[in-house]
């Protein structure tokens, strides 16, 4: 049980409770930068979790500067969760907070490995936290009033968020898993029949399947488990499609991906600077500058040529998303070309698509 006892500590009291009707053990944490008087034990104070993140909570309270705090405390929380999970003590992680309190839980849990059940109870949990969230699989639950001390609806909710916590933990996959090995598929629309087929002949041989889609969140979350090793081989389409002498397109994020799949023999690479803005029904903030998406888009194209000269580069997301924008990645950078994906039917709300159609094909490079 992690959050912010100082400014919560009635309402992470009442937590605490809950839990242990359940019947079972806590390890808390407090993130919490100010004096907290609690009735429950504390098993990491803020004075560790600051030193944990290389700092003083004596220079916090002095520097009284929230933002930096909230980003200290994150960063120490992380690590005492990580070496509790290196130690096998963690089956099941919760925290409660507002903004704050949000951001240093969720910071927290993504030292967490998939299938160890994380629920944050948050006045935030109607907003856009994925950027927080990551490919971790995080239960938000929303608080619905803030939390400054209990009444009949923060009650009912945070005993509801410690009956789900705990019923969560004692899930366990009971079934025997006959399978020889298991496979991350990465796919994206066009590429379904060719992954159907290729997961039809694995799961054919005894294997395990598990496939991704390449954008948003699908691809970052196939790397995370890669990296936890939840699997013993990738399925790289690409390197397949290569050796069937087939053209190849992909979309990559960072400079080191472009390398990778230009080694894999792509023939094309989009390169993805972010979700894509544009309609009244779209993302409101592009995730990066026009600048930063012509600095990152250059740093893909020169890693990928540094492979393969030869390989052509369509641009694509983050703040270009008008024929205009399109105009300032020509200009700017050397790709060929854009994609418009899936934005084109968020600006068909607003915009025939047809008309947006032909501004884009009067282009020339």
């Amino acid at each position: 049980m992690l959050g912010c006892f100082d400014t919560k500590g009635e309402d992470f009291s009442f937590l605490y409770k809950c839990i242990k009707t359940q019947d079972e053990s806590v390890i808390t944490i407090n993130t919490g930068v100010m004096e907290t008087a609690v009735d429950f034990p504390v098993d990491f104070d803020s004075d560790i979790v600051a030193l944990e993140a290389g700092h003083s909570i004596i220079d916090l309270k002095k520097n009284k500067d929230r933002g930096h705090a909230v980003g200290v405390m994150g960063k120490g929380a992380a690590k005492v969760v990580a070496k509790l999970i290196a130690e096998k003590r963690i089956k099941a992680a919760i925290g409660m907070g507002g903004g704050g309190g949000t951001y240093i839980a969720l910071s927290a849990m993504q030292e967490i490995p998939l299938g160890v059940p994380k629920l944050c109870l948050s006045t935030l949990a109607g907003k856009d936290l994925s950027r927080q969230i990551g490919s971790k699989d995080i239960t938000l639950l929303p608080s619905i009033v803030d939390m400054a001390g209990l009444n009949s609806i923060s009650k009912i909710l945070i005993k509801q968020a410690a009956a789900a916590i705990c019923a969560m933990s004692k899930v366990t996959d009971t079934e025997d898993n006959a399978a020889i090995g298991s496979i991350a598929i990465s796919m994206f629309g066009n590429t379904s029949a060719c992954v159907d087929k290729c997961s039809e002949l694995l799961r054919a041989q005894g294997y395990e399947v598990f496939p991704f889609h390449a954008n948003g969140v699908g691809g970052r979350t196939m790397e995370s488990l890669i990296r936890e090793g939840c699997f013993q081989k990738e399925v790289e389409m690409v390197h397949l499609a290569t050796k069937m002498d087939l053209f190849s397109i992909v979309y990559v994020a960072k400079p080191e991906e472009a390398r990778m799949m230009a080694e894999a023999g792509a023939d094309a690479i989009i390169s993805h600077v972010g979700t894509t803005v544009g309609g009244s029904v779209g993302v409101v903030d592009a995730t990066v500058t026009m600048d930063d998406a012509i600095r990152l888009t250059k740093e893909i194209m020169e890693a990928a040529r540094e492979v393969n000269p030869d390989i052509f580069f369509l641009a694509h997301g983050g703040p270009i998303n008008t024929p205009e924008d399109v105009r300032i990645i020509l200009d700017n950078t050397k790709v060929q070309g854009f994609v418009g994906a899936s934005s084109l039917e968020r600006m068909g709300v607003e915009k025939s698509l047809t008309d947006l159609t032909r501004k884009f094909k009067s282009l020339s490079l």
